[in-house]
This record gives C-alpha cells, sequence and structure tokens, in this order.
C-alpha cells in the first residue's frame, strides 16, 4: 500500500510543485521500502505466491520511482 501511495504522492507534487506532498511521498516510499526488505527477509524462509505477487508489485512501483 505504502509504495501506491509513495507514487500517487509523487504524481501528486510533480502536478501541484507542492513540497509538502513530495515530502509526504518521500515518507510513503520510505515505509514502502520498509516493508520490502521485511518481506524479502521472509520470502527467503517462506516464499508463497501471495507474498512474491506483493514483492513484485512494490518492486515495479519503487522502480519507477528511481529516477526521482
Amino acid at each position: 500500500m505504502s509504495a501506491i501511495l509513495s507514487l500517487s504522492a509523487y504524481h501528486l507534487a510533480y502536478l501541484t510543485r507542492d513540497a509538502e506532498t513530495k515530502q509526504l511521498a518521500l515518507h510513503h516510499k520510505a515505509a514502502a521500502f520498509k516493508g520490502l526488505r521485511t518481506a524479502l527477509g521472509y520470502a527467503i524462509t517462506v516464499p508463497t505466491k501471495d507474498n512474491a505477487e506483493a514483492i513484485v508489485s512494490a518492486h515495479v512501483l519503487l522502480s519507477w520511482q528511481a529516477t526521482e
């Protein structure tokens, strides 16, 4: 969820040029990376179809934001 919120906030910050919205995007991006690191650690020991899809989705969303 944090990866989606981050992408959305970055898009809104780009459209409005609002610094506060960009800070909110950074907050969500940090939370997304924290969750992704946790999921990757868990997926190594207990891989499932459910967490694999979430990990790939978060990775793709965060990758789109990597050019920032």
